[in-house]
């Protein structure tokens, strides 16, 4: 399969003939999981998060490095699905984004509508 080309517009593929590009130059017609880079945003997030748990250091550390990854991704359009942003009435919603298998980290979003609030309480691993 050839490389995706980083200089190609929309990262289309490079050809591997005659034929043309191997993919169609509508990104709807590929199926998600076979379009080429750049990613999604929410994957380029889980990616960036995945780097900074693989490592053991510091916490001091932990927490600069996944600050930066988080704030390179936060307000990027299409960060979040619609269905992701919905809120519930009564209270904050949480919807899980991604967990890793091995534990090492999991993604949620929080959804609060203005005016909701919850108790000040601890998340202990």
């Amino acid at each position: 399969m050839p490389e995706p080309d980083a200089a190609a517009p929309g990262g289309r593929l490079k050809p591997t003939s005659d034929r043309g590009p191997t993919i169609s130059d509508n990104p709807a017609a590929v199926p998600e999981r076979r379009r080429p880079y750049p990613p999604q945003p929410l994957d380029s997030l889980v990616r960036a998060t995945g780097e900074v748990t693989a490592f053991r250091r510091r916490d001091e550390e932990t927490v600069t490095e996944m600050a930066e990854a988080l704030r390179a991704h936060l307000g990027l359009p299409g960060l979040l699905t619609e269905d992701q942003r919905e809120s519930d009435p009564a209270r904050y919603r949480q919807h899980v984004l991604h967990a890793r298998s091995d534990g090492s980290f999991s993604s949620v979003a929080l959804v609060w509508l203005p005016g909701q609030e919850t108790q000040i309480h601890d998340h202990v691993a």
